[in-house]
């Protein structure tokens, strides 16, 4: 069994939990880009190997950091969302499996 979603999870975690610190405002729009990419790789990858549920918590994630139609939070409020995308794309990253063949 191989977990194709583990390294996308990964840096996603790695960026969202870099970015509770005091970064400069470039970090935040090139954050946005990396975890939307992995978001949508994991929707991906959940998708093609049937654990559909994930696509519960990789959409709504791929929306909320897009940087296309950008929203707009205060830091505090943004903390939250980035500890939880953290947590959540490293436990999806653990979960989506493939079977071997």
């Amino acid at each position: 069994m191989t977990r194709p979603a583990l390294i996308p999870g990964i840096v996603a975690s790695v960026f969202l939990l870099y970015a509770l610190g005091s970064q400069p405002y470039g970090y935040y729009n090139f954050m946005r880009w990396i975890v939307t990419i992995a978001a949508v790789v994991v929707s991906f990858l959940a998708a093609k190997n049937e654990q559909k549920g994930w696509l519960w918590f990789s959409v709504p994630t791929a929306l909320l950091f897009n940087p296309i139609s950008p929203n707009y939070m205060s830091k505090d409020e943004w903390v939250i969302y980035d500890v939880l995308a953290a947590a959540g794309s490293i436990w999806a990253g653990l979960q989506i499996s493939k079977q071997n063949e």
